[in-house]
């Protein structure tokens, strides 16, 4: 569990320890969002919960205008901001990716160009391709594509991922298809600079793209996309989901721990998919492209626990002060699950009505 003393718990405990004040228990949750009330135009304190995608409208002032939460402070409403914590999760995959491997650029050999060119290739002739790809793959004896390459979208959550591992289970097949493509068509054509991109970037001597793209895979199958899966399902028998569920606010502690752990080294050994990376993959690097590799996956991963301490955190402070301040049914068994998750009390979490085992 997490230790005393970490950020998360200092930032979650000091709220809870300031903001119960019973004047704002019992508020209704309509009177708390109406602006037109006589509350708002008295200013009564009052507690309201807004569930928002993270945007920048909603918390953060921009340029010409005031956020959505800065007016309603203005108009004298005490209101907890509570983000998305699925758009949270995306911004563990976006920011790490994008801070350590690059956005995409052209002619710049990176993970997620690669990734994003394999797509585009396909993409505009695709029911033509597979066909060619599948007679290809058959007289190579390798297996076809099933299944169209999503557009990488960071945005969109899982479509990077689901493109970057089918990339790399046809790995061998997609340079050879497009060996084939970039011989087969004439010069002056813009397709031929792609596909020659992509026959450089995924040959023998590209190996660090190619661990890249498998770093990315395990990361996925490992953190990303089970957590994705968890934090979209409700409480066992009480069917309570979103940010008022129990599981959701032990989440928020146990992947700040695994993406602890991960950065401690635990992506060497630390589950099959972890295991089969370092193996098959990492170890297959020269010393000084492991050396290089090293460095990007402690870089990820510090960026990864940026984004947990900023939103994460965030996360848990205003759902605290949301709980604890406003309907005491919601306040005292949230913020016991918060509470025992943060100091590490085994035995007080396992005591909790649909308490999660922490996942590994």
């Amino acid at each position: 569990m997490v230790k005393a003393g970490t950020g998360l718990i200092d930032a979650a405990l000091a709220v809870a320890s300031t903001v119960v004040d019973p004047s704002f228990a019992g508020v209704s949750k309509p009177d708390a969002m109406d602006l037109s009330s006589d509350a708002a135009e008295h200013r009564v304190p009052m507690v309201g919960a807004i569930v928002s995608d993270s945007t920048n409208s909603m918390i953060t002032d921009v340029k010409g205008g005031l956020s959505m939460k800065s007016q309603l402070l203005e108009m004298g409403f005490i209101c907890a901001f509570i983000p998305c914590m699925l758009h949270i999760l995306n911004l563990l995959l976006r920011n790490p990716i994008e801070k350590t491997f690059g956005k995409p650029v052209i002619k710049t050999p990176s993970a997620q160009q690669l990734i994003f060119i394999v797509w585009y290739a396909f993409g505009p002739k695709w029911d033509t391709y597979k066909l060619q790809y599948a007679d290809m793959a058959r007289d190579h004896g390798l297996e076809p594509l099933t299944e169209k390459f999503s557009e990488p979208i960071l945005t969109r959550w899982w479509t990077l991922m689901r493109t970057a591992t089918m990339l790399l289970d046809h790995w061998e097949g997609i340079h050879k298809f497009a060996s084939y493509m970039f011989d087969s068509l004439q010069t002056q054509v813009k397709e031929k600079e792609i596909w020659e991109d992509i026959v450089r970037w995924t040959g023998p001597k590209s190996t660090l793209v190619r661990v890249q793209v498998a770093f990315l895979v395990a990361y996925g199958k490992d953190f990303y996309q089970p957590w994705m899966r968890y934090l979209q399902q409700k409480d066992e028998g009480q069917q309570v989901g979103g940010w008022k569920s129990k599981r959701m606010a032990r989440a928020v502690v146990e992947m700040e721990q695994r993406l602890q752990a991960l950065r401690a080294g635990a992506w060497r050994t630390a589950g099959p998919f972890w295991v089969e990376f370092y193996k098959n993959e990492f170890s297959q690097l020269g010393t000084a492209d492991a050396a290089r590799m090293k460095k990007d996956v402690e870089q990820f991963f510090d960026v990864a626990l940026e984004v947990s301490r900023d939103h994460c955190h965030r996360w848990l402070r205003e759902l605290l002060f949301y709980a604890l301040g406003d309907d005491d049914a919601v306040a005292q068994p949230v913020a016991a699950a918060i509470v025992a998750a943060l100091r590490g009390d085994a035995a007080v979490a396992a005591a909790l009505d649909g308490a999660v085992p922490t996942m590994t």
